[in-house]
């Protein structure tokens, strides 16, 4: 299990996921946050806010028909509104209890609502200030500048689409995602930090080996496989 650089986003949405979606950590898929930005209280939660549902449609109809169809990788995204509008709200049925002989009458509204409370509990935090999206794919065979160029799509879109909604924050993490981003870091300490101490090295190489030619062969060699 690889974690995430310390700074980056994919860090931020990690640390967030971990307050109150430890579970959802380890799963093999990516994960988008979206994170409330305005002060929370009882009434204005996420789910409060009519732009939650907007963002979370925008969000999935960009990725299902303007990135996957380049890459063919998308398999599901599942969200909290997914089981929205499940049971018709006109919907109504009498229920007799045979101890009491007592009956009540149970609406689609009432269902709804215990769909609603369950759904929550997987894809939004119980302060209400985050919520999850789920991007299941399919990256078996897929090749490295593949997986790299979905994932940046991904990353590009939401920073798009949180362009127009400043009072959120949108976050991709996931097991591909931060792979990347170590690897980046791996690549951005390769050229910077060791690149300053090989003029050491190489002084300290020459003066043990005591001829600077026999070091010229394997500093060329080191020079290619950095530029490769």
């Amino acid at each position: 299990q690889f974690l995430p650089p310390s700074g980056s986003e994919s860090d931020i949405a990690y640390n967030e996921m971990g307050k109150y979606f430890p579970d959802f950590l380890f799963i093999d898929v990516e994960v988008i946050l979206i994170q409330a930005k305005w002060k929370i209280n009882s009434t204005n939660g996420i789910l409060s806010n009519p732009n939650t549902p907007i963002i979370v449609n925008k969000t999935n109809y960009t990725i299902w028909n303007k990135i996957n169809p380049n890459y063919n990788l998308l398999l599901t995204i599942q969200s909290y509104y997914d089981s929205a509008n499940a049971v018709n709200a006109n919907f109504s049925h009498n229920v007799t209890n045979p101890i009491t002989n007592k009956t009540v009458t149970i609406t689609g509204a009432e269902i709804q609502g215990f769909i609603d409370n369950a759904a929550a509990g997987k894809y939004v935090d119980p302060a209400q200030d985050c919520m999850l999206l789920f991007v299941e794919s399919n990256i078996n065979g897929a090749s490295t500048a593949t997986l790299d160029g979905f994932i940046d799509d991904i990353k590009d879109a939401l920073s798009n689409i949180n362009k127009g909604y400043p009072e959120y924050n949108l976050v991709l993490t996931g097991g591909i995602t931060i792979f990347q981003q170590d690897m980046q870091v791996i690549a951005s300490d390769i050229t910077s930090k060791d690149m300053v101490m090989m003029p050491l090295i190489f002084c300290i190489m020459i003066y043990m080996i005591g001829s600077w030619k026999l070091v010229a062969l394997p500093g060329a060699s080191l020079g290619f496989t950095i530029v490769i």
